[in-house]
């Protein structure tokens, strides 16, 4: 095994720091891809970005090729229930496909993908049964539920573990001084700006407790990006917004908070 390829929806190479320090150590070469290369191509039409349009290229020519490989050491990033499986299972006769996922539910009650319904769901459900439980090399779930999930629901026959996400220890790591401040309590979101997250929930935090007992901070973007700064510049005092902010500087906002808070609906 000389190269790993890393195919995620939307490229996270920040949930793979734990895998490049593995192929670093053991001189294996590390690629990252992304499968929703449609997705890319248009975005970067509409906003006229050359360097999008480009990878789009790369990643739809990428996965064309592997039609035509063989024995190629694939981690796959997938939501269920992609359609997108159909495709994944296929490459699975002629490639070591191992799934990478942080989904917790798998009993068929909760999912993202919605888009399908009928037989054509139907279809789509059969080729992941048949890609966990026949043709993927391996499972790698971010956390113990969703190994117990997985398990519960299917017949998993392939090695299954669980691997944590990494940390990097030089951007994030603990004040030697960890007493508890009296006041205010500062609370913490990072991620995305989504309504899904509870966002809106935590700023109504405000309205329960005094500017002098509690401060919300924001990191991220997103789609209530514009709502959650015109929260933070009607209150000021209580809710400041960051905005996006480059990795290497997230540990010293950590540090300056108690609590991190996400009541991900």
């Amino acid at each position: 095994m000389k190269k790993i390829r890393v195919i995620h929806e939307t490229g996270m190479p920040s949930h793979y720091a734990g895998l490049a320090n593995y192929c670093k150590n053991q001189g294996i070469e590390l690629q990252f891809h992304e499968f929703s290369w449609d997705s890319q191509l248009k975005n970067g039409m509409r906003n006229l970005d050359f360097k999008k349009i480009k990878r789009a290229f790369q990643n739809s020519s990428l996965l064309l090729s592997l039609l035509f490989k063989s024995r190629q050491t694939i981690v796959m990033g997938i939501a269920p229930y992609d359609y997108r499986m159909i495709f994944v299972n296929f490459l699975a006769k002629k490639h070591s496909i191992y799934y990478h996922t942080s989904w917790p539910y798998w009993d068929g009650s909760n999912y993202p993908k919605r888009k399908f319904k009928g037989k054509l769901l139907a279809r789509i459900k059969d080729n992941w049964k048949t890609f966990l439980e026949e043709r993927c090399s391996g499972i790698f779930c971010v956390s113990g539920f969703a190994k117990k999930q997985l398990t519960d629901n299917y017949n998993i026959t392939a090695p299954i573990q669980v691997v944590y996400h990494s940390i990097d220890n030089n951007t994030f790591f603990a004040k030697e001084e960890t007493k508890r401040r009296s006041s205010p309590l500062k609370v913490l979101y990072v991620g995305r700006l989504l309504e899904k997250k509870g966002l809106l929930e935590i700023c109504n935090l405000t309205k329960s407790y005094p500017d002098t007992a509690l401060k919300i901070g924001f990191v991220g973007s997103g789609e209530i990006e514009d709502t959650i700064k015109k929260r933070a510049a009607e209150n000021p005092d209580q809710i400041t917004f960051y905005g996006r902010q480059p990795r290497h500087l997230l540990g010293n906002i950590y540090r300056e908070y108690e609590i991190l808070l996400c009541p991900s609906k």
